[in-house]
């Protein structure tokens, strides 16, 4: 039987230095058609990204949390920069599950060339040459709502489920709209008449947020930024829904729960629902493994896919009390 014929792989060049690597993250599968749907498994990862060495970012001007282009000889996507030293110097890694409904640009198989194995006819996910750019963008968004929010208009976004509606992560490239005009656009008619709206803002710095509460339940929350947004998400997306009253509607509104809440921090177990501040306090408290992590909070003692990031965790807590 002839060998099908096979062009030749791709190499990188000047012009495309880095390797491209995609496959699967922990809590999803394959495009999201099932896993998309539920909340709990976006709390781990929220939104598409890139995996790149500090070198390669710092060598591209490309700092952490920035939007950025990966760009190959057939294509290219738009996604958020996580510089980390767990990804080797001259690789990136990008996840294969967003799509048209979750974000506008961020599928890799655009990237991907015609190279396939000439057995399986397995296409080369693993080796395309690209480069990668940090996106201009002038603003950047947080949005939550209890109704799908309509962003997808803009230049960049990325929506994912919560357990009482919908989270999303937006920017633009102009500045033709003020930001307050923006949330009108963003948060659309959501509100019900009637509703308590909480705005507060700095424009000369280009923050601006405001929050919705239907009947004293936090209907809608939106945080504009000209620099990518900080904000507690994992603790805002758990108060969607809620009720607040008084003072408390205004830690929603600065994105950061109160002293009498401590914020979980991003979460680790999905199962549990156990954050990363959770898991370093009880390694500060001499919770020196993972099963004694599990023991504290649940964290790791279901499915288990969450124990090697305890472990990361759990050795850098050592490390710093070993100092």
């Amino acid at each position: 039987v002839p060998t099908p014929h096979r062009p030749p792989a791709s190499t990188t060049c000047d012009r495309f230095p880095l390797v491209l690597n995609t496959g699967r993250v922990r809590d999803q599968w394959h495009t999201m058609t099932r896993t998309g749907k539920t909340g709990r498994l976006f709390a781990h990862t929220s939104e598409p990204y890139v995996e790149i060495h500090p070198d390669d970012a710092s060598a591209a001007n490309i700092e952490a949390a920035d939007l950025v282009t990966v760009e190959s000889t057939r294509g290219r996507i738009t996604t958020r920069a996580l510089v980390t030293d767990r990804q080797g110097r001259g690789n990136i890694f990008v996840p294969m599950h967003w799509t048209d409904p979750y974000a506008s640009c961020a599928h890799p198989d655009v990237l991907v060339g015609p190279h396939v194995d000439p057995v399986s006819g397995q296409p080369e996910l693993k080796h395309t040459p690209v480069r990668i750019s940090r996106v201009p963008a002038t603003w950047h968004g947080f949005v939550m709502s209890m109704d799908k929010p309509d962003v997808e208009s803009f230049d960049y976004w990325a929506l994912g489920r919560t357990d009482a509606g919908w989270r999303g992560e937006i920017a633009g490239l102009s500045s033709d709209k003020p930001l307050e005009a923006l949330a009108t656009d963003i948060l659309g008619g959501g509100a019900a008449a009637g509703a308590d709206v909480l705005s507060s803002f700095d424009l000369k710095i280009g923050i601006y947020r405001t929050a919705v509460f239907n009947d004293g339940r936090l209907h809608s929350l939106l945080l504009l930024s000209s620099r990518p947004v900080e904000a507690a998400r994992a603790w805002l997306c758990d108060q969607l829904g809620q009720t607040f009253e008084g003072q408390a509607r205004h830690y929603v509104l600065a994105g950061r729960a109160g002293a009498d809440q401590p914020d979980k921090g991003a979460i680790i177990c999905s199962c549990f629902q156990v954050g990363l501040n959770e898991i370093a306090a009880a390694a500060t408290d001499g919770a020196g493994s993972v099963d004694a992590v599990g023991s504290c909070t649940k964290a790791g003692t279901n499915c288990g896919s969450c124990r090697m990031e305890i472990k990361r965790i759990v050795e850098t807590i050592n490390v710093k009390q070993a100092v």
